[in-house]
């Protein structure tokens, strides 16, 4: 299959069914030099580097660190430009893969515009609800920090405007990452056309995109949002400024349940309806161009996969960040630093993460796919994505380990950072391992899915027990990572030494030690931004191959009739029926399925992933919301018993919640299949 897969410029007219006929006439050898001619981002990540030096000879101050994650997020956004541009510059495909392509944009808008929609009349008045909550409960007595120096009528009206930021940066990063996409999809298909290896670039670099963007706005938010309180003189202590920053990752989950449970709802009933009306009804392949629910399934895999997740990201590292600067400011104050550099690490960790996953992205390049290709003897993507996710995680551990000496190298506790450092190791040894243990559960090159594929052969039942009992299996390894990774990364913390000598060594110890799992999310999250990438790629790669099989080649007339049309929906006039095989040559359609085939385990991948960081940020967030209590309430609150009735009652609550909520979901998701099959 590799020598088909590997097919140039020159031979794109013999790709196609004799005598077919593109509307886009472009000269790709001389584009491809045209590329090469024009400047790599290599040059803006050393302009950012030497932005970075001069921020770093600065005196000490908040302003030197606000100004180094400024230039790192400046670098964020002139890279997603960058890759937007790239994009753009690609061929968008025939006139019958546009055909298909716009559809599924427009679709993807359409639902975008409906959510945005219930989402902004919602904002609102629930932004409105929350000032209004600090105005209303009882002045809290003893109260130190934040919630002593200001009013309650401050605290309200700066935890609404931060709850609409979150939303809003959230919903923008959201609708750009559906933009590019539902662009980058034909481009995928059109590259198929002329090599496999350029497909998969393309597909990667549309996925990227949308990533760099997500953790971009999200970083800026959190930091435009500190600057303003801290200038504005709000509070005066930088250490409590985070505390006045909770309804920013308020806003930005209120996003991700819209996103992620409304475009999971439509994704999921458009897949079970289109293949219950083609694959189990008429017994048509999939992405048949005779089923019309198609494109609603090409459409939630945009909203579904591709925006949910996105938005989905953003709230676990805007959450992150703002628990970690809290736990930080604690920290120092217990330990009686100087706070700004504890409260900025995680800015900076994570904008170091914005630097890192684009050299990542970088590696992954149609050379070294080609290379790859012929030292192995067959096309591999996730062979290629998973070295590019090695390069981000080297160059993420050597920033992350510059990050610690320079920023938590405490007076009085000289071995702090290498402390902290190996809390971050436990962080980045999870991920590492939550990954590869999504793809050894995933992947169809190892033993669990080749033992599901085997079972299939003997029937329906067998192959359901079997899968079954392969996902109980896969959280094993990630679950035993994250235990051990929450008690190394809290006793290094704890003996980091920090706060030894202060009035209250016990609490500074047990502040350092919580902070310790917040350093051990911040090394798992380190590699956000190419793990989101990955995610993104899978329903690119999937839209890529339904326009493949959707579309043809125009065809000259033969003589026996007028020529095949190339609208979707209609049919072919002198056969009066859609043919059944695929409407692009072999290699393309072998593309695309590679493709798709490594998608559907970038896509498991990721979701191992962010429920890793999820269970590895529990610890974190429940620290943040004790500390936060005590700072309103005047009084420690540092002990949960279970076995007082209130608190067992109000966990059986909670738990009972989800069942509930899971079990709306899927009754949701059956309503929806049902409309798709019976419209």
């Amino acid at each position: 299959m590799s020598s088909s897969l590997r097919r140039s410029a020159s031979t794109r007219d013999a790709d196609v069914e004799g005598g077919a006929v593109y509307d886009d006439d472009i000269d790709w050898t001389k584009v491809k030099r045209t590329q090469k001619g024009k400047a790599p981002p290599l040059t803006l990540l050393g302009a950012g580097v030497c932005a970075a030096w001069l921020c770093l000879t600065t005196t000490r101050t908040v302003g030197r660190y606000e100004a180094f994650v400024a230039c790192c997020v400046a670098y964020g956004a002139l890279f997603s430009t960058y890759l937007r541009k790239w994009i753009a510059k690609r061929s968008g495909g025939d006139s019958a893969m546009r055909a298909i392509s716009q559809p599924i944009a427009d679709g993807a808008a359409g639902f975008l515009r409906v959510q945005y929609a219930a989402i902004f009349r919602l904002a609102a008045p629930l932004a409105l609800l929350i000032g209004l909550s600090y105005k209303l409960r009882p002045p809290p007595r003893g109260a130190a920090g934040a919630a002593q120096a200001v009013s309650r009528t401050t605290l309200g009206c700066v935890a609404s405007c931060c709850f609409l930021v979150g939303a809003g940066c959230s919903a923008l990063s959201g609708y750009a990452a559906m933009r590019v996409a539902s662009h980058a999809n034909v481009r995928v298909a059109d590259a198929a056309k002329r090599s496999a290896a350029d497909a998969l670039v393309v597909c990667f670099r549309g996925g990227a995109f949308s990533a760099v963007l997500n953790l971009t706005l999200c970083i800026v938010g959190v930091l435009v949002l500190f600057g303003v309180i801290h200038m504005a003189g709000v509070v005066d202590d930088a250490a409590d400024v985070p505390l006045l920053l909770v309804g920013y990752g308020f806003g930005a989950s209120f996003v991700a349940l819209f996103m992620q449970l409304g475009g999971g709802i439509y994704t999921k009933a458009a897949d079970v309806g289109a293949d219950l009306v083609g694959k189990v009804e008429q017994a048509i392949p999939e992405d048949d161009p005779r089923n019309p629910a198609v494109v609603a399934d090409l459409v939630g895999d945009m909203v579904g996969d591709c925006v949910g997740s996105s938005a989905d990201v953003f709230e676990s590292v805007g959450a992150e960040i703002i628990g970690a600067m809290i736990l930080g400011g604690r920290l120092a104050r217990d330990a009686g630093a100087d706070p700004a550099p504890v409260v900025f690490f995680p800015l900076v960790v994570h904008s170091i993460d914005v630097v890192a996953s684009s050299l990542g992205v970088l590696a992954v390049s149609k050379e070294r796919v080609v290379a790859l290709e012929r030292r192995e003897g067959e096309y591999a993507p996730m062979v290629v994505l998973q070295q590019g996710y090695l390069v981000t995680l080297a160059v993420a551990l050597a920033g992350f380990g510059l990050a610690c000496f320079w920023l938590l190298d405490v007076e009085g506790a000289p071995a702090a950072w290498r402390h902290f450092l190996g809390c971050g190791l436990c962080g980045f040894g999870t991920a590492f391992v939550c990954m590869r243990a999504s793809r050894y559960y995933t992947d169809y090159a190892f033993e669990p899915v080749r033992r599901i594929a085997e079972s299939a052969t003997t029937g329906h039942a067998t192959t359901i027990i079997t899968g079954l009992a392969v996902g109980l299996e896969s959280v094993v390894a990630p679950v035993l990572t994250v235990g051990v990774a929450v008690v190394a990364s809290y006793h290094l913390g704890r003996t980091s030494g920090v706060g030894a000598t202060s009035g209250d060594p016990a609490a500074a110890a047990r502040a350092a030690g919580l902070f310790g799992t917040a350093v051990a999310t911040m090394g798992m999250l380190a590699s956000a931004v190419y793990v989101l990438a990955m995610n993104n790629f899978g329903p690119i790669a999937d839209n890529a191959g339904g326009i493949a099989e959707m579309s043809r080649p125009v065809h000259k007339s033969n003589g026996r009739g007028r020529s095949c049309t190339t609208r979707f929906g209609q049919h072919a006039r002198h056969t009066g029926r859609f043919p059944r095989r695929s409407r692009q040559q072999a290699h393309v359609r072998d593309a695309t399925d590679a493709l798709d085939a490594a998608g559907n385990v970038t896509k498991a991948a990721t979701k191992g992933y962010s429920i890793g960081s999820a269970a590895l940020a529990c610890f974190l967030l429940f620290g943040a919301f004790m500390d936060e209590f005590s700072q309103f309430a005047g009084r420690p609150f540092e002990v949960v018993d279970v076995a007082t009735p209130e608190v067992l009652v109000g966990g059986l609550f909670g738990v009972g919640m989800v069942f509930a909520f899971a079990g709306m979901a899927f009754a949701a998701v059956g309503r929806a299949a049902q409309r798709v099959v019976l419209i």
